[in-house]
């Protein structure tokens, strides 16, 4: 897939994530929700995220961190090319200062390339 580097949302869309919905009863249907775990001053927190967003995002990064081979310390190689493909395009937006993502698109080692692009992943827009 040619990516348009318009939005984040692009990978959702390549890679198949959506937001599902579950019918409970006759006909009354509820749209899927997450939960999410932070630490916040050392205390574990956790919250149910329900819009819409937010879910594929929290949706995109378990699914890149489910390509990651903890053991090997390494990222599927597809994955990490749409990744990559998807930061060129997005650099190609002359509006905004893409040298974050420029260095990001030349970091080789799996983690560090994961960690950055997850943390920063709701940012990536023109």
């Amino acid at each position: 897939m040619a990516f348009k580097g318009i939005h984040w949302r692009e990978l959702a869309e390549h890679w198949g994530i959506r937001r599902e919905t579950r019918e409970i009863t006759d006909g009354i249907v509820f749209p899927e929700t997450i939960k999410k775990k932070i630490t916040v001053n050392a205390k574990v927190v956790i919250f149910e995220i329900d819009d819409e967003d937010e879910l594929i995002a929290e949706k995109i990064k378990q699914y890149i961190w489910n390509y990651f081979d903890m053991e090997d310390a390494k990222l599927d190689e597809q994955i990490k090319r749409d990744m990559k493909d998807f930061l060129c395009a997005l650099c190609k937006d002359k509006y905004h200062n893409t040298q974050m993502y420029e260095a990001l698109v030349n970091v080789d080692e799996d983690y560090t390339f994961i960690k950055w692009f997850t943390h920063n992943l709701e940012s990536m827009w023109t």
